[in-house]
């Protein structure tokens, strides 16, 4: 992991109009999490020994966004320093993930709730915030569509209204049903709704993801097989848990993405230990009563004696897809990495990490 040594890191606090300062060599610590579901992603990000000045700005609420990078740098790549005061031109773009560097942006969204204190001589703010979280919350509509509309032009509808007044614009989508509906249909209440019932219809999901309305279904695949070995920023050996899931963790990687895959050799995943919840799931019958929960076999898996519900399928490939991920870094500390739930390919089932009662 010799290239994985010069850590990249960017925190952006903005205003509405795509103004703000950066936050580059502060002590930052930071939680993201982000799952397969229309709900937000959650971000906590506390920062230490900012100036008054600056905390009396967030807790005013002078700043609505708030926009996290991270990575590695590169060869040649310089260094942000300091707080540095920018105007609209210069800041409020994500930045796409370099193959080189291994950087990029990680989380963008709106500021949802400041909190500031002291432990000893050190202060520190703790920022609360979600991506998308004012149109998740406030959006709604009140329109019309004649008949014979189809779900691409509901679709149309609810996207164009979030980007007029959210500034939401179009992400990736999955493809549309052809069907023509007989009757007009009258939209007035929330667009979140609808973006459920737009989905449910599609056999798919939703989200709003830096700026953007993505929907996605099991089929949708957002980057190219990502080799994680110890040399690339596996950390430790991945777990194949009692639910659906395989658990890996990686040096921070922004090229990972959720409906992302990553490639995982099979030898390097271990059967996970059983909790107690699993192992109180029992069907009580003759297995039941064997001596041996687990059993490994000739090829690598593991038989689960009197367990309901099967291992996490094992890719024959060793392809996964993320289903989740939580990142964690500390700007002065050792924390700097990402936690993966993955898939394997064609697996249906719910991602899950532990064994259902």
């Amino acid at each position: 992991m010799g290239k994985f040594w010069r850590r990249r890191f960017e925190l952006e606090l903005l205003k509405e109009d795509g103004s703000g300062i950066i936050l580059s060599d502060f002590s930052v610590e930071f939680t993201i999490s982000w799952k397969q579901t229309n709900t937000p992603r959650i971000a906590t990000i506390t920062v230490h020994n900012l100036s008054a000045n600056t905390v009396n700005r967030l807790l005013a609420h002078e700043f609505a966004k708030i926009r996290l990078s991270a990575g590695y740098y590169g060869t040649g790549a310089g260094y942000f320093d300091g707080a540095e005061v920018v105007d609209a031109s210069e800041v409020g773009k994500a930045h796409t993930v370099s193959d080189a560097t291994q950087y990029g942006t990680i989380f963008s969204g709106d500021i949802r709730i400041v909190i500031d204190g002291h432990s000893g001589t050190d202060s520190w703010v703790k920022i609360q915030a979600l991506d998308g979280f004012e149109a998740y919350s406030y959006a709604r509509i009140s329109a019309t569509l004649a008949k014979g509309y189809t779900e691409a032009d509901v679709y149309n509808l609810l996207q164009q209204k979030l980007e007029k007044e959210y500034g939401i614009v179009r992400g990736q989508t999955v493809p549309f049903p052809a069907h023509k509906y007989p009757r007009g249909k009258t939209f007035n209440g929330s667009i979140t709704g609808y973006l459920d019932e737009l989905a449910k219809n599609c056999q798919a999901h939703w989200q709003f993801l830096d700026g953007r309305l993505e929907m996605f279904n099991d089929a949708t695949i957002v980057n190219q097989a990502i080799v994680l070995n110890a040399a690339t920023g596996l950390l430790g050996s991945p777990q194949r848990t009692t639910g659906s899931a395989i658990m890996a963790a990686s040096l921070l990687n922004p090229a990972i993405r959720i409906n992302g895959l990553v490639h995982i050799d099979r030898r390097a995943i271990q059967m996970q230990a059983l909790s107690d919840k699993a192992l109180l799931s029992t069907d009580k019958d003759d297995a039941y009563r064997q001596s041996t929960i687990l059993t490994k076999q000739a090829n690598g898996d593991y038989s689960l004696w009197g367990i309901d519900e099967p291992p996490a399928s094992l890719a024959g490939d060793g392809v996964y897809v993320v289903r989740g991920i939580t990142y964690s870094g500390n700007t002065h500390g050792p924390e700097w990495k990402m936690d993966l739930i993955c898939q394997a390919r064609g697996d249906t089932r719910e991602p899950t990490t532990e064994q259902k009662k």
